[in-house]
C-alpha cells in the first residue's frame, strides 16, 4: 500500500515546531515510513513565516530559527512533493473562498489537494489523506471528499479532522510513482 499525504502548513509545522500533534506528524514524515508527502508551494512561504514569527516572538533563537529554514529547505528538495500553483488551482481556490467561506490560503492547500487527488485516484493500492490542523479547513474538504473521518491522533491531543478519499487497487513501486507524478505534475 502506498500512503499518500497532503499536508497544509498548519499540519506540516508540526514537523518543525512542537505543537500539539508533533510526534504524530513527525511519524508521518519520517523517511522509513515511505510516505509520499505533497505539500503546496504556498507552504514553503507559510512554513518560513511561521519560524520568523516565532523568532520574532522569541519562542525560537535566530540561530534556531535559521537551522529549522535550512532543514525546511532540504526537506523541500528530497522529500516532498511539491503542488505548483497553475490557473486551475487559483481558479478553484477562488470557487472555494466563494463557496465554502475559506481564507484565500486555506483555499489554495484545498485546491491543490484536489486538484492531485484524482491523479492519485488512478494508481493502484494507493491510499490518498488530506491533513489539516484547521477545523474550517477539514469541514471544507469533508464536503468535497466522499468520506471523511476525525481520529484521535494521541490521547492528549485534541480532534484533528482528516478528509480521507480511500484509493483501493494494487501496490506501485515508489520510483514509478514518483516519476509518474512528476510528468502529471508538468501536464496539470
Amino acid at each position: 500500500m502506498v500512503n499518500v499525504y497532503f499536508l497544509d502548513t498548519s499540519a506540516l509545522v508540526k514537523r518543525y515546531i512542537v505543537e500539539t500533534g508533533t510526534p504524530w506528524v513527525q511519524t508521518i514524515t519520517n523517511p522509513a515510513a515511505q510516505n509520499i508527502l505533497l505539500i503546496s508551494r504556498l507552504t514553503c512561504v507559510e512554513i518560513s513565516g511561521a519560524i520568523s514569527r516565532r523568532k520574532r516572538e522569541s519562542t525560537l533563537t535566530p540561530k534556531q530559527a535559521a537551522q529549522l529554514k535550512l532543514v525546511f529547505q532540504d526537506h523541500c528538495k528530497t522529500q516532498y512533493q511539491i503542488v505548483e500553483l497553475n490557473l486551475h488551482i487559483t481558479d478553484l481556490a477562488s470557487t472555494l473562498c466563494d463557496r465554502q467561506s475559506l481564507r484565500a490560503y486555506d483555499a489554495v492547500q484545498l485546491s491543490s489537494a484536489l486538484t492531485v487527488q484524482p491523479i492519485i485516484q488512478e494508481q493502484p493500492n494507493t491510499t490518498f489523506t488530506f491533513l489539516s490542523a484547521d477545523d474550517r479547513l477539514i469541514c471544507a474538504a469533508r464536503t468535497r471528499w466522499v468520506t471523511g473521518r476525525c481520529q484521535e491522533m494521541e490521547s492528549r491531543c485534541r480532534c484533528w479532522g482528516r478528509a480521507i478519499a480511500s484509493l483501493k487497487e494494487t501496490l506501485l513501486r515508489l520510483d514509478d510513482w514518483n516519476q509518474y507524478f512528476s510528468r502529471r505534475l508538468v501536464h496539470a
